[in-house]
């Protein structure tokens, strides 16, 4: 936790440890040891503290060691496969015609597109 505490810490700058911990909800002690490292929070107060410093969750530094954030391509799969409007049978479609689209990009890419025979509509 020292990565997200240095995060706080340098988040609040010159405001002083008490006017953070009061808009956090939360004693100026605990809020002392988050930034030092040596307490972790539920994600309710964590939020209330990154708000209260002005920092958005997706701006705290990586850990080493962490997953890396998932393709753009599994993104959309994901999205797809959760949206509960979709119908089955639409869903799959879409699916299909996604992975097509990538895959004929791809080629396109790596190889010139090829003439058509001559005679051949």
């Amino acid at each position: 936790m020292r990565g997200l505490g240095a995060a706080i810490r340098d988040a609040r700058g010159d405001e002083k440890l008490e006017t953070i911990a009061k808009a956090a909800g939360m004693s100026t002690s605990a809020l002392s040891r988050l930034e030092r490292g040596e307490r972790s929070e539920g994600l309710i107060l964590l939020l209330r503290v990154l708000d209260a410093v002005g920092l958005e969750l997706q701006v705290l530094p990586r850990r080493s060691g962490r997953r890396a954030s998932p393709s753009p391509e599994r993104v959309v799969e994901d999205a797809l496969a959760s949206d509960p409007q979709l119908y089955e049978h639409s869903r799959e479609v879409i699916l299909a015609a996604y992975r097509r689209a990538r895959t004929n990009g791809r080629e396109d890419r790596a190889a010139p597109p090829k003439k058509a025979a001559a005679g051949s509509s």
